[in-house]
Protein backbone atom coordinates (compact mmCIF):
# COMPACT_ATOMS: atom_id res chain seq x y z
CA UNK A 1 0.00 0.00 0.00
CA UNK A 2 1.81 2.87 -1.31
CA UNK A 3 -0.10 6.03 0.36
CA UNK A 4 -0.08 4.59 3.70
CA UNK A 5 3.68 5.99 4.69
CA UNK A 6 2.53 9.31 3.18
CA UNK A 7 -0.62 9.62 5.89
CA UNK A 8 0.06 11.51 9.08
CA UNK A 9 -0.48 9.75 12.61
CA UNK A 10 -2.28 12.18 15.22
CA UNK A 11 -0.02 13.85 17.33
CA UNK A 12 -0.75 11.08 20.51
CA UNK A 13 0.51 8.41 17.93
CA UNK A 14 3.79 9.91 16.49
CA UNK A 15 5.66 7.98 18.59
CA UNK A 16 5.55 4.46 17.75
CA UNK A 17 8.47 3.39 15.96
CA UNK A 18 6.69 1.39 12.95
CA UNK A 19 3.66 3.83 11.95
CA UNK A 20 3.34 2.69 8.10
CA UNK A 21 2.58 -1.01 9.47
CA UNK A 22 -0.01 0.41 11.94
CA UNK A 23 -1.78 2.62 9.24
CA UNK A 24 -1.70 -0.52 6.83
CA UNK A 25 -3.34 -2.74 9.59
CA UNK A 26 -6.28 0.50 10.78
CA UNK A 27 -6.87 0.24 7.10
CA UNK A 28 -7.34 -2.84 6.03
CA UNK A 29 -8.62 -4.55 8.83
CA UNK A 30 -11.32 -1.74 9.50
CA UNK A 31 -14.70 -2.68 9.60
CA UNK A 32 -16.07 -0.46 7.03
CA UNK A 33 -15.67 -0.94 3.57
CA UNK A 34 -13.20 1.97 2.69
CA UNK A 35 -11.97 3.47 -0.43
CA UNK A 36 -10.08 6.07 -1.51
CA UNK A 37 -11.01 8.40 -5.42
CA UNK A 38 -8.96 10.80 -6.96
CA UNK A 39 -9.98 13.92 -8.68
CA UNK A 40 -11.20 11.78 -11.65
CA UNK A 41 -13.50 9.42 -9.75
CA UNK A 42 -10.87 6.40 -10.40
CA UNK A 43 -10.52 3.96 -7.35
CA UNK A 44 -7.00 4.43 -5.75
CA UNK A 45 -7.26 2.14 -2.56
CA UNK A 46 -9.83 -0.66 -1.16
CA UNK A 47 -9.51 -2.39 1.72
CA UNK A 48 -10.42 -5.94 2.86
CA UNK A 49 -13.85 -5.04 3.79
CA UNK A 50 -14.15 -2.86 0.59
CA UNK A 51 -13.28 -7.07 -1.19
CA UNK A 52 -16.23 -8.59 0.97
CA UNK A 53 -18.93 -6.01 0.38
CA UNK A 54 -18.91 -5.58 -3.46
CA UNK A 55 -17.62 -9.16 -4.37
CA UNK A 56 -14.46 -7.81 -6.72
CA UNK A 57 -10.84 -8.38 -6.21
CA UNK A 58 -8.65 -5.48 -5.03
CA UNK A 59 -7.17 -5.31 -8.07
CA UNK A 60 -10.29 -5.21 -10.48
CA UNK A 61 -11.35 -2.04 -7.91
CA UNK A 62 -8.42 -0.25 -8.31
CA UNK A 63 -8.27 2.29 -11.13
CA UNK A 64 -12.11 1.81 -11.83
CA UNK A 65 -13.89 4.73 -11.97
CA UNK A 66 -16.24 4.67 -8.74
CA UNK A 67 -19.37 4.36 -10.65
CA UNK A 68 -18.40 0.91 -11.50
CA UNK A 69 -19.85 0.48 -7.87
CA UNK A 70 -23.33 2.60 -8.97
CA UNK A 71 -26.40 0.52 -10.55
CA UNK A 72 -26.51 1.86 -14.28
CA UNK A 73 -29.51 3.63 -14.48
CA UNK A 74 -28.14 5.66 -11.39
CA UNK A 75 -24.44 6.50 -12.71
CA UNK A 76 -25.27 9.64 -14.78
CA UNK A 77 -26.55 11.49 -12.18
CA UNK A 78 -23.63 10.04 -9.50
CA UNK A 79 -21.24 11.70 -12.01
CA UNK A 80 -23.02 14.68 -11.80
CA UNK A 81 -23.17 14.99 -8.07
CA UNK A 82 -19.23 13.61 -7.66
CA UNK A 83 -18.60 16.77 -9.62
CA UNK A 84 -20.21 19.26 -7.37
CA UNK A 85 -18.95 17.58 -4.26
CA UNK A 86 -15.61 18.28 -5.98
CA UNK A 87 -16.28 22.37 -5.71
CA UNK A 88 -17.31 22.14 -2.66
CA UNK A 89 -15.74 19.34 -0.81
CA UNK A 90 -16.76 18.49 3.02
CA UNK A 91 -17.16 16.08 5.62
CA UNK A 92 -20.89 14.64 4.86
CA UNK A 93 -23.12 11.75 5.50
CA UNK A 94 -24.74 10.27 2.60
CA UNK A 95 -27.59 7.11 2.95
CA UNK A 96 -28.30 7.05 6.65
CA UNK A 97 -29.77 10.43 7.16
CA UNK A 98 -29.68 12.79 3.85
CA UNK A 99 -30.55 10.59 1.00
CA UNK A 100 -31.30 6.73 0.37
CA UNK A 101 -28.31 5.60 -1.85
CA UNK A 102 -28.37 2.00 -3.62
CA UNK A 103 -24.73 0.25 -4.47
CA UNK A 104 -24.16 -2.66 -6.43
CA UNK A 105 -22.19 -5.84 -6.38
CA UNK A 106 -20.05 -7.79 -8.97
CA UNK A 107 -22.87 -10.27 -9.31
CA UNK A 108 -25.24 -7.60 -10.19
CA UNK A 109 -27.04 -7.67 -7.20
CA UNK A 110 -28.10 -4.32 -5.22
CA UNK A 111 -28.14 -2.85 -1.84
CA UNK A 112 -28.69 0.43 0.04
CA UNK A 113 -25.78 1.87 0.94
CA UNK A 114 -24.41 4.19 4.21
CA UNK A 115 -21.50 6.32 3.20
CA UNK A 116 -19.62 8.60 5.01
CA UNK A 117 -17.07 11.32 2.65
CA UNK A 118 -14.41 13.37 3.84
CA UNK A 119 -11.78 15.20 1.54
CA UNK A 120 -8.33 14.67 2.09
CA UNK A 121 -4.91 15.56 0.12
CA UNK A 122 -1.98 13.75 -0.52
CA UNK A 123 0.80 15.59 -2.46
CA UNK A 124 -1.10 18.36 -3.16
CA UNK A 125 -3.42 16.02 -5.00
CA UNK A 126 -7.44 16.27 -3.81
CA UNK A 127 -8.47 13.04 -2.34
CA UNK A 128 -11.98 11.60 -1.67
CA UNK A 129 -12.12 9.13 1.34
CA UNK A 130 -15.30 6.82 1.12
CA UNK A 131 -16.57 4.91 4.24
CA UNK A 132 -19.48 2.22 3.13
CA UNK A 133 -21.59 -0.05 4.88
CA UNK A 134 -24.31 -2.36 3.68
CA UNK A 135 -27.67 -0.67 5.47
CA UNK A 136 -29.65 -3.48 4.61
CA UNK A 137 -30.45 -4.45 8.44
CA UNK A 138 -30.86 -0.28 9.16
CA UNK A 139 -32.95 -0.46 6.19
CA UNK A 140 -35.38 -3.49 7.45
CA UNK A 141 -34.81 -2.65 11.23
CA UNK A 142 -36.88 0.70 10.36
CA UNK A 143 -39.24 -0.94 7.96
CA UNK A 144 -39.96 -3.16 10.51
CA UNK A 145 -40.76 -0.12 13.14
CA UNK A 146 -42.68 1.99 10.56
CA UNK A 147 -44.87 -1.46 10.24
CA UNK A 148 -45.06 -1.55 13.89
CA UNK A 149 -46.37 2.20 14.16
CA UNK A 150 -48.55 1.70 11.31
CA UNK A 151 -50.62 -1.10 13.25
CA UNK A 152 -49.79 0.30 16.50
CA UNK A 153 -51.96 3.08 15.43
CA UNK A 154 -54.44 1.00 13.51
CA UNK A 155 -54.98 -0.63 16.71
CA UNK A 156 -55.39 2.93 18.62
CA UNK A 157 -57.77 3.58 16.04
CA UNK A 158 -59.93 0.53 16.57
CA UNK A 159 -59.58 1.05 20.09
CA UNK A 160 -61.16 4.94 19.57
CA UNK A 161 -63.70 3.44 17.49
CA UNK A 162 -64.25 0.24 20.34
CA UNK A 163 -64.58 2.93 23.17
CA UNK A 164 -66.61 5.50 21.21
CA UNK A 165 -69.46 2.64 20.60
CA UNK A 166 -69.04 1.01 23.94
CA UNK A 167 -69.53 4.79 25.47
CA UNK A 168 -72.67 5.12 23.27
CA UNK A 169 -73.87 1.67 24.06
CA UNK A 170 -73.25 0.82 27.70
CA UNK A 171 -74.22 4.83 28.89
CA UNK A 172 -77.40 4.25 27.18
CA UNK A 173 -78.95 1.55 29.40
CA UNK A 174 -77.58 3.04 32.59
CA UNK A 175 -79.18 6.68 31.38
CA UNK A 176 -82.83 4.94 31.50
CA UNK A 177 -82.02 3.40 34.94
CA UNK A 178 -81.09 6.66 36.52
CA UNK A 179 -83.90 8.40 34.97
CA UNK A 180 -85.92 5.48 35.76
CA UNK A 181 -84.98 5.62 39.27
CA UNK A 182 -85.36 9.44 39.80
CA UNK A 183 -88.99 9.29 38.71
CA UNK A 184 -90.02 6.36 40.41
CA UNK A 185 -88.42 8.85 43.54
CA UNK A 186 -90.76 11.57 42.99
CA UNK A 187 -93.89 9.24 42.47
CA UNK A 188 -93.56 6.93 45.66
CA UNK A 189 -94.03 8.77 49.27
CA UNK A 190 -93.15 5.77 51.34
CA UNK A 191 -89.92 6.47 53.42
CA UNK A 192 -88.97 2.80 53.38
CA UNK A 193 -89.31 2.78 49.80
CA UNK A 194 -87.66 6.08 49.54
CA UNK A 195 -84.65 5.05 50.81
CA UNK A 196 -84.43 1.63 48.55
CA UNK A 197 -84.30 4.26 46.01
CA UNK A 198 -81.86 6.62 47.25
CA UNK A 199 -79.32 3.93 47.73
CA UNK A 200 -79.94 2.52 44.25
CA UNK A 201 -79.90 6.29 42.86
CA UNK A 202 -76.33 6.05 44.47
CA UNK A 203 -75.27 2.34 43.35
CA UNK A 204 -76.19 3.74 39.61
CA UNK A 205 -74.55 6.90 40.17
CA UNK A 206 -71.23 5.08 41.05
CA UNK A 207 -71.87 2.87 38.46
CA UNK A 208 -71.51 5.76 35.95
CA UNK A 209 -68.51 7.01 37.15
CA UNK A 210 -66.43 4.29 37.16
CA UNK A 211 -67.95 3.50 33.52
CA UNK A 212 -66.74 7.23 32.61
CA UNK A 213 -63.66 7.17 34.30
CA UNK A 214 -62.87 3.89 32.40
CA UNK A 215 -63.87 4.64 29.19
CA UNK A 216 -61.49 8.43 29.29
CA UNK A 217 -58.59 6.35 30.46
CA UNK A 218 -57.48 6.08 27.48
CA UNK A 219 -58.54 9.55 26.83
CA UNK A 220 -56.59 10.72 29.66
CA UNK A 221 -53.03 9.06 29.05
CA UNK A 222 -53.25 10.89 25.76
CA UNK A 223 -54.14 14.26 27.76
CA UNK A 224 -57.37 14.27 25.52
CA UNK A 225 -59.48 14.81 28.49
CA UNK A 226 -60.68 18.13 29.18
CA UNK A 227 -61.88 18.99 32.88
CA UNK A 228 -65.17 20.25 33.20
CA UNK A 229 -64.33 22.81 36.22
CA UNK A 230 -67.15 23.61 38.52
CA UNK A 231 -67.46 24.64 42.14
CA UNK A 232 -67.66 21.04 44.17
CA UNK A 233 -68.90 20.26 47.57
CA UNK A 234 -66.74 18.23 49.45
CA UNK A 235 -69.00 17.36 52.16
CA UNK A 236 -70.75 16.17 48.96
CA UNK A 237 -68.53 13.96 47.71
CA UNK A 238 -67.24 13.03 51.02
CA UNK A 239 -70.63 12.18 52.26
CA UNK A 240 -71.60 9.88 48.94
CA UNK A 241 -68.30 8.50 49.45
CA UNK A 242 -69.15 7.21 53.11
CA UNK A 243 -72.30 5.95 51.88
CA UNK A 244 -70.87 3.65 48.86
CA UNK A 245 -67.87 2.59 51.08
CA UNK A 246 -69.15 2.25 54.54
CA UNK A 247 -70.62 -1.55 53.24
CA UNK A 248 -67.21 -3.03 52.08
CA UNK A 249 -65.66 -1.69 55.46
CA UNK A 250 -68.81 -2.96 57.51
CA UNK A 251 -68.06 -6.63 55.72
CA UNK A 252 -64.62 -6.56 56.52
CA UNK A 253 -64.82 -5.68 60.17
CA UNK A 254 -63.37 -2.26 59.50
CA UNK A 255 -64.40 1.23 60.68
CA UNK A 256 -64.57 4.15 58.16
CA UNK A 257 -64.42 7.91 59.42
CA UNK A 258 -65.02 10.35 57.76
CA UNK A 259 -64.46 14.06 58.68
CA UNK A 260 -64.64 17.66 56.24
CA UNK A 261 -65.42 21.09 56.60
CA UNK A 262 -68.30 22.89 54.70
CA UNK A 263 -66.25 24.10 51.76
CA UNK A 264 -66.00 24.27 47.91
CA UNK A 265 -63.36 23.70 45.43
CA UNK A 266 -63.02 24.52 41.85
CA UNK A 267 -62.60 21.17 39.89
CA UNK A 268 -64.04 18.03 37.74
CA UNK A 269 -66.54 16.81 40.33
CA UNK A 270 -66.30 13.19 38.39
CA UNK A 271 -62.36 13.03 37.92
CA UNK A 272 -61.91 14.38 41.98
CA UNK A 273 -64.40 11.64 43.08
CA UNK A 274 -62.34 8.67 41.30
CA UNK A 275 -59.07 9.82 42.71
CA UNK A 276 -60.54 9.45 46.11
CA UNK A 277 -62.36 6.40 45.21
CA UNK A 278 -59.70 4.80 44.06
CA UNK A 279 -57.41 5.58 47.14
CA UNK A 280 -59.96 4.46 49.36
CA UNK A 281 -60.55 1.28 47.31
CA UNK A 282 -56.87 0.78 47.53
CA UNK A 283 -56.71 1.47 51.34
CA UNK A 284 -59.80 -1.11 51.96
CA UNK A 285 -58.01 -3.57 50.33
CA UNK A 286 -54.49 -3.46 51.84
CA UNK A 287 -56.27 -2.94 55.86
CA UNK A 288 -56.80 -5.87 57.40
CA UNK A 289 -57.91 -4.91 61.29
CA UNK A 290 -58.46 -1.31 62.10
CA UNK A 291 -60.19 1.42 59.88
CA UNK A 292 -59.45 3.88 57.23
CA UNK A 293 -59.73 7.35 57.35
CA UNK A 294 -60.96 10.53 54.90
CA UNK A 295 -60.60 14.01 55.85
CA UNK A 296 -59.66 17.67 55.02
CA UNK A 297 -57.43 20.46 56.39
CA UNK A 298 -56.07 23.68 55.97
CA UNK A 299 -51.99 24.35 55.94
CA UNK A 300 -50.35 27.10 53.84
CA UNK A 301 -50.70 26.93 50.23
CA UNK A 302 -54.16 25.26 50.21
CA UNK A 303 -56.00 22.51 51.48
CA UNK A 304 -55.09 18.93 52.40
CA UNK A 305 -57.15 15.97 51.73
CA UNK A 306 -55.98 13.09 53.47
CA UNK A 307 -56.71 9.10 52.94
CA UNK A 308 -55.35 7.11 56.07
CA UNK A 309 -55.07 3.42 56.47
CA UNK A 310 -54.02 0.88 59.69
CA UNK A 311 -53.03 -1.70 57.01
CA UNK A 312 -49.93 -3.44 56.32
CA UNK A 313 -47.57 -0.43 54.83
CA UNK A 314 -45.45 0.33 52.22
CA UNK A 315 -41.58 -0.09 52.62
CA UNK A 316 -39.48 3.05 51.54
CA UNK A 317 -38.10 1.00 48.49
CA UNK A 318 -41.40 0.55 46.94
CA UNK A 319 -42.88 3.99 47.93
CA UNK A 320 -41.12 5.53 45.56
CA UNK A 321 -42.63 3.30 42.71
CA UNK A 322 -46.41 3.01 43.46
CA UNK A 323 -47.60 5.47 40.93
CA UNK A 324 -45.99 3.37 38.18
CA UNK A 325 -48.13 1.59 35.80
CA UNK A 326 -48.53 -2.26 36.43
CA UNK A 327 -46.37 -1.72 39.97
CA UNK A 328 -47.83 -4.58 41.73
CA UNK A 329 -46.54 -4.57 45.65
CA UNK A 330 -45.44 -7.73 47.10
CA UNK A 331 -48.38 -8.29 49.44
CA UNK A 332 -49.37 -11.42 49.35
CA UNK A 333 -53.00 -12.27 49.06
CA UNK A 334 -53.71 -8.32 48.06
CA UNK A 335 -52.99 -8.44 44.45
CA UNK A 336 -54.23 -6.09 41.81
CA UNK A 337 -53.61 -5.39 38.18
CA UNK A 338 -51.14 -2.16 39.15
CA UNK A 339 -53.47 0.33 37.84
CA UNK A 340 -55.43 2.13 40.37
CA UNK A 341 -52.33 4.37 41.86
CA UNK A 342 -51.09 5.42 38.26
CA UNK A 343 -54.33 6.43 37.27
CA UNK A 344 -55.03 8.81 40.63
CA UNK A 345 -51.42 9.63 39.25
CA UNK A 346 -52.85 10.93 35.70
CA UNK A 347 -56.16 12.35 37.33
CA UNK A 348 -53.75 14.31 39.94
CA UNK A 349 -51.97 16.07 37.17
CA UNK A 350 -54.80 16.36 34.64
CA UNK A 351 -56.36 18.56 37.97
CA UNK A 352 -53.59 20.54 39.08
CA UNK A 353 -53.38 18.15 42.19
CA UNK A 354 -50.27 17.46 44.41
CA UNK A 355 -50.00 13.86 45.72
CA UNK A 356 -47.74 12.93 48.71
CA UNK A 357 -47.54 9.51 50.73
CA UNK A 358 -45.93 8.32 53.89
CA UNK A 359 -45.99 4.86 55.23
CA UNK A 360 -44.68 2.46 57.59
CA UNK A 361 -44.41 -1.33 57.40
CA UNK A 362 -46.97 -2.71 59.89
CA UNK A 363 -48.35 0.83 60.26
CA UNK A 364 -50.20 2.13 58.10
CA UNK A 365 -50.36 4.28 54.89
CA UNK A 366 -51.61 8.39 54.33
CA UNK A 367 -52.23 9.71 51.26
CA UNK A 368 -52.20 13.36 50.69
CA UNK A 369 -54.11 15.15 47.48
CA UNK A 370 -52.75 18.78 48.28
CA UNK A 371 -54.89 21.35 46.26
CA UNK A 372 -53.81 24.80 45.83
CA UNK A 373 -55.54 27.90 47.50
CA UNK A 374 -56.58 29.04 44.30
CA UNK A 375 -58.92 26.52 43.77
CA UNK A 376 -60.74 27.22 47.08
CA UNK A 377 -63.95 28.79 46.58
CA UNK A 378 -64.56 32.01 48.44
CA UNK A 379 -67.27 32.65 50.94
CA UNK A 380 -69.71 33.97 48.55
CA UNK A 381 -69.14 31.11 46.73
CA UNK A 382 -70.39 28.70 49.10
CA UNK A 383 -73.40 30.67 50.19
CA UNK A 384 -74.92 31.05 46.73
CA UNK A 385 -74.12 27.17 46.68
CA UNK A 386 -75.74 26.74 49.85
CA UNK A 387 -78.53 28.09 48.52
CA UNK A 388 -79.44 26.27 46.12
CA UNK A 389 -78.61 23.35 47.89
CA UNK A 390 -81.49 24.85 50.25
CA UNK A 391 -83.56 25.21 47.51
CA UNK A 392 -83.62 28.75 47.71
CA UNK A 393 -82.98 28.71 43.92
CA UNK A 394 -85.25 26.65 42.00
CA UNK A 395 -85.99 24.90 38.68
CA UNK A 396 -88.46 25.69 36.15
CA UNK A 397 -91.38 23.85 35.63
CA UNK A 398 -94.08 23.64 32.72
CA UNK A 399 -91.37 23.62 29.50
CA UNK A 400 -92.57 22.01 26.07
CA UNK A 401 -89.75 20.21 25.62
CA UNK A 402 -89.01 18.38 22.10
CA UNK A 403 -87.46 15.30 22.55
CA UNK A 404 -85.29 13.04 20.31
CA UNK A 405 -83.72 10.20 21.06
CA UNK A 406 -83.57 6.80 18.95
CA UNK A 407 -83.31 4.28 22.00
CA UNK A 408 -87.12 3.54 22.98
CA UNK A 409 -86.52 2.35 26.72
CA UNK A 410 -84.37 5.87 27.43
CA UNK A 411 -86.40 7.83 25.34
CA UNK A 412 -89.66 6.50 27.19
CA UNK A 413 -87.55 6.74 30.92
CA UNK A 414 -86.93 10.68 29.88
CA UNK A 415 -90.20 11.28 29.03
CA UNK A 416 -91.48 10.05 32.29
CA UNK A 417 -89.02 12.29 34.53
CA UNK A 418 -90.05 15.01 32.10
CA UNK A 419 -93.27 14.78 33.18
CA UNK A 420 -92.67 13.99 37.13
CA UNK A 421 -90.98 17.49 37.45
CA UNK A 422 -93.47 19.21 35.53
CA UNK A 423 -92.59 19.18 31.97
CA UNK A 424 -94.18 17.99 29.28
CA UNK A 425 -92.59 16.18 26.10
CA UNK A 426 -92.88 15.73 22.50
CA UNK A 427 -91.22 12.69 21.53
CA UNK A 428 -89.90 11.27 18.52
CA UNK A 429 -87.27 8.70 17.49
CA UNK A 430 -85.92 10.52 14.03
CA UNK A 431 -85.81 14.01 12.63
CA UNK A 432 -88.88 13.50 10.19
CA UNK A 433 -90.96 12.35 13.54
CA UNK A 434 -89.71 15.39 15.31
CA UNK A 435 -90.65 17.92 12.37
CA UNK A 436 -93.88 16.52 12.14
CA UNK A 437 -94.60 16.67 16.21
CA UNK A 438 -93.24 20.41 15.71
CA UNK A 439 -96.41 21.09 12.96
CA UNK A 440 -98.75 20.01 14.95
CA UNK A 441 -97.85 21.36 18.44
CA UNK A 442 -100.11 23.54 20.08
CA UNK A 443 -97.02 25.83 20.44
CA UNK A 444 -93.54 26.31 19.73
CA UNK A 445 -91.02 24.18 21.93
CA UNK A 446 -89.28 26.27 24.59
CA UNK A 447 -86.31 23.26 24.27
CA UNK A 448 -85.00 20.64 22.60
CA UNK A 449 -83.33 18.08 23.87
CA UNK A 450 -81.79 15.44 21.23
CA UNK A 451 -79.32 12.14 21.79
CA UNK A 452 -76.29 12.57 19.20
CA UNK A 453 -76.03 9.38 17.23
CA UNK A 454 -80.14 9.07 16.28
CA UNK A 455 -78.70 6.24 13.56
CA UNK A 456 -79.74 6.04 9.91
CA UNK A 457 -76.61 8.31 9.80
CA UNK A 458 -78.63 10.89 11.31
CA UNK A 459 -76.90 12.95 14.44
CA UNK A 460 -78.41 15.65 16.93
CA UNK A 461 -76.61 18.52 15.64
CA UNK A 462 -78.84 17.54 12.23
CA UNK A 463 -82.26 17.48 14.31
CA UNK A 464 -80.90 20.96 15.59
CA UNK A 465 -80.50 22.51 12.62
CA UNK A 466 -83.57 20.94 10.81
CA UNK A 467 -85.89 21.89 13.77
CA UNK A 468 -84.53 25.36 13.75
CA UNK A 469 -85.21 26.16 10.43
CA UNK A 470 -88.77 24.82 10.64
CA UNK A 471 -89.49 26.68 13.85
CA UNK A 472 -87.66 29.83 12.35
CA UNK A 473 -85.89 30.77 15.69
CA UNK A 474 -83.03 29.66 17.45
CA UNK A 475 -85.04 27.18 19.78
CA UNK A 476 -82.29 26.54 23.08
CA UNK A 477 -80.88 22.83 22.56
CA UNK A 478 -79.34 20.61 24.76
CA UNK A 479 -77.83 17.50 23.42
CA UNK A 480 -77.22 14.73 25.49
CA UNK A 481 -74.70 11.75 24.32
CA UNK A 482 -72.58 8.85 25.55
CA UNK A 483 -69.88 10.47 22.77
CA UNK A 484 -67.71 12.24 24.85
CA UNK A 485 -65.09 13.13 22.06
CA UNK A 486 -63.66 16.50 21.54
CA UNK A 487 -65.06 16.77 18.28
CA UNK A 488 -68.39 16.29 19.32
CA UNK A 489 -67.91 19.60 21.13
CA UNK A 490 -66.57 21.66 19.10
CA UNK A 491 -69.52 21.21 16.62
CA UNK A 492 -71.89 21.76 19.56
CA UNK A 493 -69.94 25.29 19.81
CA UNK A 494 -70.04 25.94 16.19
CA UNK A 495 -74.14 24.66 17.08
CA UNK A 496 -74.71 26.90 19.51
CA UNK A 497 -75.91 23.92 21.80
CA UNK A 498 -75.08 22.84 24.83
CA UNK A 499 -73.87 19.42 26.04
CA UNK A 500 -74.80 16.84 28.88
CA UNK A 501 -72.50 13.59 28.66
CA UNK A 502 -74.54 10.41 29.51
CA UNK A 503 -75.01 9.32 31.85
CA UNK A 504 -76.40 12.20 32.76
CA UNK A 505 -77.41 12.80 36.71
CA UNK A 506 -80.57 13.74 37.05
CA UNK A 507 -80.17 16.98 39.03
CA UNK A 508 -77.66 18.18 36.54
CA UNK A 509 -80.56 17.36 33.55
CA UNK A 510 -82.82 19.70 35.50
CA UNK A 511 -80.16 22.33 36.85
CA UNK A 512 -78.81 22.47 33.01
CA UNK A 513 -82.82 22.62 31.40
CA UNK A 514 -83.51 25.76 34.15
CA UNK A 515 -80.17 27.43 32.90
CA UNK A 516 -81.21 27.12 28.84
CA UNK A 517 -84.06 28.25 29.45
CA UNK A 518 -82.81 31.36 31.75
CA UNK A 519 -84.95 31.31 34.98
CA UNK A 520 -82.83 29.70 37.03
CA UNK A 521 -83.30 31.63 40.23
CA UNK A 522 -86.01 33.90 39.12
CA UNK A 523 -89.15 34.06 41.61
CA UNK A 524 -92.35 31.85 41.37
CA UNK A 525 -94.21 35.06 39.62
CA UNK A 526 -91.97 35.00 36.80
CA UNK A 527 -91.65 31.35 36.64
CA UNK A 528 -95.78 30.98 36.21
CA UNK A 529 -94.52 31.33 32.69
CA UNK A 530 -94.23 28.39 32.29
CA UNK A 531 -96.26 26.32 34.20
CA UNK A 532 -98.00 23.45 33.44
CA UNK A 533 -101.48 25.33 33.00
CA UNK A 534 -100.05 26.36 29.95
CA UNK A 535 -98.54 22.94 28.65
CA UNK A 536 -100.65 21.00 25.74
CA UNK A 537 -102.95 18.27 26.96
CA UNK A 538 -101.51 14.65 25.91
CA UNK A 539 -101.86 14.11 21.98
CA UNK A 540 -101.39 10.72 20.07
CA UNK A 541 -99.68 11.75 16.61
CA UNK A 542 -98.15 9.39 13.88
CA UNK A 543 -94.36 9.02 14.61
CA UNK A 544 -94.32 10.97 18.32
CA UNK A 545 -95.80 10.81 21.52
CA UNK A 546 -96.35 13.30 24.08
CA UNK A 547 -96.06 13.11 28.05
Amino acid sequence: MEMAGTWRLPYAMAAPQYPSALLENLVEFAPDALLVVDGHGRIVLANGAAEKLFGFERTELIGSPIERLIPERLRGAHVRHREDYSQSPRTREMGAAAAELVAVRKDGSEFPAEIRLSPVQLNGQPLVAAAVRDGTDRRQAVQVLRAAQQEADRANAAKSRLLATASHDLRQPLQALQLLNAALQQQIDEPEVQELLARQSEALEAMANLLNALLDLSRLEAGAVKPEIEEVSLAEIFGALQRAFEPLAEARGLTLSVNTEMRYVRTDRTLFRQLLENLLANALKFTDSGGVSLGCRMQEGGLVVEVADSGIGISSEQLEHIFDEYYQLDRGRHQGVGLGLSIVKRIAAQLGLALDASSEPGRGTTFRVCIPSEHICGAAVRARRTRRENGLERSVTGALVLLVEDDDAVRTATEFYLKTVGHTALSAARISAAERALENAPRIPDLIITDYHLGQGETGLDAIARLRAKAGRALPALVLSGDTSPALMKLAEEGSCRVLSKPVDVKSLVVEISRILGHAGRDDAEQSKLRVADAPAPDDRQGASTH
